[in-house]
């Protein structure tokens, strides 16, 4: 009997002995381990640092070979090929800063010639598969190529990418929309600009304003057609930096209209179009019901210098709503001489004069 309570005791010390020694072993496995997954990247970065530098400085050599060839065939007027550039070189991050560089030293048709070769048999068939990548970076490299020689092949591919998610994609397809300046092109920037919120609507605005005098056509079109206040907002938002009579009349027409934006949009337009006709459906307006309105009108009179809206600017130092007080006398300024008088004139009521002491104190430059 005492000899099985000896060997319960014996076995109970054991188990007991080797719990307490099994977490031990697990950190002594789990630190082996460890060690051994930082000699493994140690020693991969001590080989792969050496030969990354030995194929970058290879890459960059059969690039210099290559942009060294194509200098000879553009000042010689012969004939460029690719068959001594590696196929992995032959994509848009490679080829085009090459081509960029050529484009600062030479300036020869032949060069021109050998460049568009370059791009149609091989970088657009690259950008058009690569407009369909899942990878918002490829899809850019494709922007960048479409950008850089504009070819209405590519219009369709460029129309896609102007609808993408990412915005950096997005905004940069509207730039080569605005490039390519077709109907179609035109028109789908404006629509995804008519999608877009107040701040969002910016890149689009700046792109149509890159484009050439057809791009302003199709817009003028548009804006003498389509009856949707978003769209001809969108339309006036541009069109209002390359102002003309016909534009000042459709202008005008949206000077009433029930959308408060659109009304706020024409009245902008009209204040870059420097014509006296233009002056009496502004000077009307500073007597609107919406604050907004009088504010807008009155800075956009001041713009354009309009004398005969001094009576009606002076008003304004009395309206109730600051903004308009505010644009009313920096008016008054802009007018020059007869302006400057009215705000040294005596105001009627103590609001009316501290702005016009406070407009007489600041520096206007426009």
């Amino acid at each position: 009997m005492e000899n099985y309570q000896e060997a319960g005791i014996f076995f109970a010390q054991s188990a007991a002995l080797s719990t307490s020694l099994f977490p031990y072993e697990i950190i002594q496995w789990l630190l082996i381990i460890q060690f051994s997954i930082i000699g493994v990247h140690t020693i991969a970065a001590l080989v792969s640092t050496p030969l990354s530098s030995f194929f970058s400085k290879r890459r960059e050599q059969k690039l210099a070979i290559f942009k060294k060839n194509l200098l000879i065939c553009a000042r010689e007027k012969t004939e460029c090929s690719l068959a001594r550039v590696p196929p992995r070189l032959r994509k848009i991050p490679f080829l085009i800063p090459i081509m960029l560089q050529i484009d600062g030293e030479i300036k020869d048709p032949n060069w021109d010639r050998i460049k568009k070769s370059i791009f149609q048999n091989v970088l657009f068939p690259i950008a058009q598969k690569l407009t369909y990548s899942r990878k918002w970076a490829e899809r850019i490299q494709a922007v960048g190529c479409f950008l850089y020689l504009s070819d209405k092949q590519n219009e369709k591919y460029i129309l896609h990418l102007l609808g993408d998610s990412i915005p950096i994609v997005q905004y940069s397809a509207a730039y080569c929309a605005a490039k390519l300046g077709t109907s179609e092109c035109v028109n789908a920037i404006i629509n995804e600009m008519n999608r877009s919120n107040r701040f969002l609507r910016h890149p689009f605005r700046e792109a149509l304003l890159k484009g050439d005098d057809s791009s302003f056509e199709f817009l003028e079109a548009r804006l003498e057609q389509d009856a949707d206040p978003v769209a001809r907002l969108s339309c006036l938002e541009v069109l209002s930096h390359h102002m003309n009579a016909h534009i000042a009349d459709l202008a005008e027409r949206d000077l009433h209209a029930p959308s408060k934006n659109l009304r706020i949009a024409a009245i902008r337009a009209l204040g870059h179009y420097f014509d006296p006709k233009s002056h009496r459906p502004l000077i009307d307006l500073l007597k609107d019901p919406e604050w907004e309105i009088r504010a807008i009108a009155a800075r956009a009179l001041g713009y354009l210098k309009a004398q005969e809206a001094l009576s009606e600017l002076s008003s304004l130092l009395k309206d109730p709503v600051w903004w308009v007080r505010m644009n009313g006398a920096l008016a008054l300024k802009r007018l020059g001489e007869e302006g400057i008088k009215k705000l040294q004139q005596r105001q009627e009521n103590q609001s009316a004069d501290e702005i016009a002491r406070y407009v007489l104190t600041l520096n206007i430059y426009e």
